[in-house]
């Protein structure tokens, strides 16, 4: 029993890891994020683009990972930041455990 917490506890702080990496690897330029979100086999990512190309880069490139999965837009509006007019961009997702890196 005390085998199986240890294992599932590794499980998911593996997964949660990757998931962390996996969105530093594929985060484009012109896009940073304000919130990451891990709650079991779903992830809540919030941010900002400063256009449309970096956020669709963005979304293309989680599609491409073979750690996440159905990729939700939750929303996206026009955002004064620091540096300017940017997008919010919301998005939802599922994640689980890939073997290999983001293609």
């Amino acid at each position: 029993a005390a085998f199986q917490k240890i294992a599932s506890v590794a499980q998911t702080r593996l997964r949660e890891v990757k998931t962390i990496v996996t969105v530093q690897r594929v985060l484009p330029q012109g896009v940073w994020l304000n919130n990451l979100n891990i709650n079991g086999d779903s992830v809540e990512i919030s941010g900002f683009a400063t256009n449309d190309d970096a956020m669709y880069e963005f979304i293309g490139a989680l599609e491409k990972s073979s750690l996440f999965s159905a990729i939700e837009p939750r929303g996206s509006s026009q955002a004064q930041t620091p540096i300017g007019n940017a997008k919010k961009v919301d998005l939802a997702c599922g994640v689980g455990v890939a073997s290999e890196s983001p293609k």
